[in-house]
């Protein structure tokens, strides 16, 4: 009886979703939040791993499927007025994330000698946005604003994992990338020891990370390498620090030229 590893993929990618950073402004919260996110995540480790397991167990197992696609969104705001009167703690954070896919693709073969995995989202958005800020710190006004916000859309965003060889002794490799992507992401920190203001935007036909490792019994070795191909980016980057100074730019197209200037004193 073969045992259908699509529902064990589809369980590990459906809790992995779920694992969504949040900011608490109460300790316990954020304790406990970290603690579910990390049982979840064990549990999509699970799912994944146990469905390339039962891959390898198979003589020799290919299949691949297209299913609808997906759109979540999560956020939080926690307002805190009441301490600007306490002169303490943050006076308001708020944090927020939305995921969409058109629809989602997958492929999986394996023999008795490895495997090879897909997954992907054809027609991806996604969007991050986080907001801290406050008025005072340790009961002296000192206040500070941080702001962050990155959105990205692409063609097809997905990644491939393969493995060739046995539990003792092999070889992994994976990819992610993105195909016809373009992104935009900016960052401004500003307060009373620190100012820092960095945008970043961008195009690629495609775009994307390879990972290798080699195991041998309890040895590994890992080498991860980056790229893009017929891209344009442009980046911009100032930061000011106590006795630090850094300023650079950035423009490109197919390969990026650009420039840093740091002073300390």
């Amino acid at each position: 009886m073969k045992i259908d590893t699509k529902v064990y993929r589809h369980v590990s990618n459906q809790l992995i979703k779920y694992c969504i950073p949040l900011s608490f402004t109460q300790t316990n919260l954020s304790i406990r939040h970290q603690d579910i996110v990390s049982r979840l995540q064990k549990i999509s480790s699970f799912c994944s791993q146990s469905a390339n397991l039962y891959e390898q167990k198979e003589v020799s197992l290919s299949n691949q499927h297209i299913q609808k696609g997906y759109f979540t969104y999560s956020g939080s705001i926690h307002p805190q007025f009441d301490n600007i009167y306490k002169k303490a703690g943050k006076t308001i954070s708020a944090s927020g994330q939305i995921r969409y896919a058109a629809s989602q693709y997958a492929y999986t073969k394996s023999n008795a000698y490895g495997y090879i995995n897909l997954d992907a989202d054809i027609g991806q958005w996604k969007a991050d946005g986080t907001i801290n800020f406050h008025m005072w710190k340790n009961k002296i006004i000192d206040p500070s604003v941080y702001l962050y916000g990155s959105t990205s859309l692409s063609l097809f965003s997905g990644k491939v994992s393969a493995r060739i060889g046995n539990s003792m002794i092999h070889g992994d490799v994976s990819a992610s990338g993105q195909v016809g992507v373009v992104y935009a992401k900016a960052k401004a920190v500003f307060n009373a020891r620190e100012q820092t203001l960095e945008m970043d935007v961008g195009a690629a036909a495609l775009q994307g990370e390879v990972r290798s490792s080699f195991h041998f019994f309890d040895a590994k070795i890992t080498l991860t390498g980056s790229g893009s191909i017929g891209s344009a980016q442009a980046n911009f980057s100032y930061h000011h620090k106590t006795k630090e100074w850094e300023f650079g730019s950035k423009l490109g197209f197919i390969c990026g030229l650009g420039f840093k200037v740091k002073v300390e004193y």
